[in-house]
């Protein structure tokens, strides 16, 4: 399975916008691969071009953000 078919899925399931499905996809596989919830270990995982500072950020946004 790939992550668009992942997010194709979650899409389903979940009333998101895409961005935050992409966001939640790429922490889901950050979190197998790391196998920790360290935040700081997960943002080395996690899979994007930005910065690793940009990353971390992006993830706090996605846990203090209101889900519904």
């Amino acid at each position: 399975m790939n992550t668009s078919e992942l997010e194709s899925i979650l899409t389903s399931y979940l009333p998101w916008n895409k961005a935050r499905i992409k966001c939640f996809v790429k922490m889901l596989l950050a979190l197998i691969n790391v196998r920790t919830i360290n935040m700081a270990e997960l943002v080395c995982a996690f899979c994007s071009g930005a910065k690793t500072a940009s990353r971390y950020r992006r993830m706090q946004r996605f846990i203090m953000t209101p889900k519904i």
